[in-house]
């Protein structure tokens, strides 16, 4: 187990300092990948088409995400989340 000894986290694991400055949600639905998709790209104010071109996508597609549909590749909902700063964990059991 590794310990982090800089200022005010004294004998902490990287992994309870990553949770406090972190925000995880956990998503069980593609419904629930794409609203948080939709709540990021319009807190930092970037329309649809905008941030389609900006994966290189097309709007439909967009939308598409953010509805939740299930039939959206995953590496563009990956490429999308990657865009918007979030990173994505699978939490793996040993």
């Amino acid at each position: 187990m590794q310990y982090y000894c800089g200022r005010g986290y004294e004998n902490e694991t990287i992994a309870s300092i990553l949770e406090k400055l972190m925000s995880y949600k956990q998503v069980q639905s593609p419904e629930e990948v794409g609203a948080i998709i939709q709540q990021l790209r319009k807190r930092i104010g970037i329309r649809q088409d905008d941030m389609a071109a900006i994966v290189g996508r097309s709007h439909v597609t967009l939308r598409d995400v953010e509805k939740g549909k299930a039939s959206v590749a995953i590496g563009t909902v990956l490429q999308l989340l990657d865009e918007l700063g979030v990173r994505v964990y699978l939490d793996v059991p040993s």
